[in-house]
């Protein structure tokens, strides 16, 4: 077909090109370090973006961590909450599977 088909130049050169040079943006994953540090409180929420669902963990202005998942399960939010330490409160709107998932990991990860 050849570039004759594609948009026209662009300031970045050809689309094609531009693609090919920022393929590598999309393989960037950005990492958490978990440190064990024990929170308070904790915040807790899913976002949902097209289909996928992301959850969230927040302690004041940190994120702690998130997971990406099909919906707010049971399975997806003990995912997220086995990455830390149990914290005294976790603040949440009521979604579904975060009661569940609550109650197992601070059964399982309560401080000492």
């Amino acid at each position: 077909m050849g570039t004759s088909n594609q948009s026209s130049l662009t300031s970045f050169g050809a689309a094609r090109s531009f693609r090919r040079r920022t393929a590598w943006c999309w393989n960037v994953a950005p990492r958490i370090p978990i440190t064990g540090e024990i929170h308070d409180q904790i915040q807790v929420d899913g976002i949902y973006v097209g289909s996928w669902c992301c959850l969230i963990a927040v302690a004041g202005e940190h994120v702690l961590g998130w997971q990406w998942c099909d919906a707010e399960k049971k399975a997806a939010w003990a995912a997220l909450l086995g990455r830390f330490p149990a914290p005294r409160v976790v603040i949440t709107d009521g979604g579904s599977g975060i009661a569940a998932a609550w109650s197992m990991s601070s059964a399982t990860s309560a401080p000492t």
